[in-house]
């Protein structure tokens, strides 16, 4: 992941250096973190990750992590827990899941996850703080991939890869009520087949 130390002037001139100008253009951020977060909330209201938890979800927040990630906290209460003592692994990939969808929402995209592929390398204890880092590592067309990981203390305990498809960028469906409105993001299409 980013150093958070570095400057984004930094980063993007590294990014630059080591990946040419228009690989670096692509990652950068195009809007604050407030808009982000609007954007994110129209574009899916409902989100259980997102939602706040006293409306039932989990209350996610992220925050910009230099010029191509998110990072976030979640205090794991029981609520959550699959084995004894242990945070439900479905749970975690939510979370990951959320992380790298909030990437994208910094850079004005509203995309889909195609593929989640998730490697669990320890326990995520209750009662504790995850913290969940994400990352847009390549943009070709509208088809983004994505990496993330949920340590807790200094432990790396989970790691994912995605593959995202924006829906702006890819080929209507047939079929599907698949449209943007000039003051919105674009509605995915309904669920139950095209």
């Amino acid at each position: 992941m980013d150093q958070p130390n570095s400057s984004r002037a930094e980063q993007v001139a590294d990014l630059q250096r080591t990946s040419g100008s228009a690989l670096a253009s692509a990652f950068a951020p195009r809007q604050d973190h407030e808009e982000a977060l609007l954007f994110g909330h129209q574009c899916h209201p409902g989100c259980i990750a997102c939602r706040e938890k006293a409306q039932g979800g989990m209350g996610l927040r992220f925050q910009p992590d230099g010029i191509a990630g998110v990072y976030g906290f979640f205090r794991c209460d029981s609520e959550y827990q699959g084995y004894p003592d242990r945070l439900h692994g479905g749970i975690i990939a939510l979370a990951l899941d959320a992380a790298m969808t909030h990437c994208l929402f910094f850079r004005q995209a509203q995309a889909v996850t195609a593929k989640l592929e998730i490697r669990y390398r320890r326990p995520v204890c209750i009662d504790d703080v995850l913290e969940v880092r994400a990352r847009v590592d390549s943009k070709r067309g509208s088809i983004y991939k994505l990496s993330a990981e949920a340590r807790q203390g200094t432990s790396v305990c989970v790691t994912a890869t995605a593959i995202f498809v924006d829906l702006a960028r890819s080929k209507k469906p047939q079929g599907a009520a698949h449209r943007g409105t000039q003051n919105g993001p674009l509605e995915p299409p309904p669920c139950g087949g095209v």
